[in-house]
């Protein structure tokens, strides 16, 4: 169905259009298309916009097209705003356009055309954290830690941290680095403790768990995490 610009008649002037539309983005948890527009201040006579409702977003498959419409009501003259088209098809390239309206009902001409191919998702997997293999120490007070943690390099700009805890313990544990997977650790106290390792990405957390038996104590002075 191609849609028509709409007529105004009985209108004291004529709606302004959407100052512009234009692609902010295509992410989702489905496929989908974000837009942008800014709404015009002044009607195209020059009058100010006293009366604007909302804006109306067309899309298609095909150029000028537009089989879908969605009425995103609301907005002021001169604000910028947006709206997430989701369930699209990934790989199929999709058209919009925009209007606006007033509180007559009235819309205003198209704006621009912009299209944009809908893609998938980015999914965000939380990294893999192994704290190592449990241990038993034998006259030692220094243990090492063999810790590993992953990650799909998802979302991107955000670093894979990582941390040692102390879960459960009869003394303090201090870690030569406590940011470091592979570290040592010093344990104030003989008894049977429990560390954990947490790693995040920015967004998405995981955390894994070693049980040590220290048998000999002999203290140690580094930092000391509780």
């Amino acid at each position: 169905m191609k849609v028509k610009t709409p007529v105004e008649f009985g209108y004291h002037s004529t709606i302004a259009c959407l100052a512009g539309m234009f692609l902010i983005c295509a992410t989702a948890r489905a496929a989908e298309v974000s837009v942008s527009w800014t709404f015009a201040a002044n009607n195209v006579d020059g009058t100010p916009l006293t009366d604007l409702a909302g804006a109306k977003v067309y899309y298609g498959a095909s150029s000028s097209n537009y089989t879908q419409v969605v009425d995103v009501s609301g907005g002021q003259p001169g604000q910028a705003c947006s709206f997430t088209v989701t369930g699209l098809v990934a790989g199929v390239t999709y058209y919009f356009n925009g209007t606006a309206y007033n509180t007559a009902g009235l819309e205003s001409d198209f704006c621009a055309e912009v299209a944009k191919i809908a893609v998938d998702p980015v999914i965000n997997l939380a990294p893999v954290v192994s704290a190592g293999p449990d241990g038993t120490t034998q006259n030692q007070v220094e243990f090492p830690l063999e810790g590993s943690v992953s990650d799909d390099g998802v979302p991107a700009g955000f670093p894979l941290t990582s941390s040692w805890t102390v879960v459960s313990g009869p003394g303090s544990v201090t870690f030569e680095n406590v940011s470091s997977p592979a570290t040592t650790a010093v344990f104030s106290k003989a008894g049977a403790y429990i560390l954990r390792l947490t790693a995040t990405d920015g967004q998405k957390t995981s955390s894994d768990e070693a049980t040590f038996d220290v048998k000999y104590q002999s203290p140690k002075k580094l930092r000391t995490v509780k």
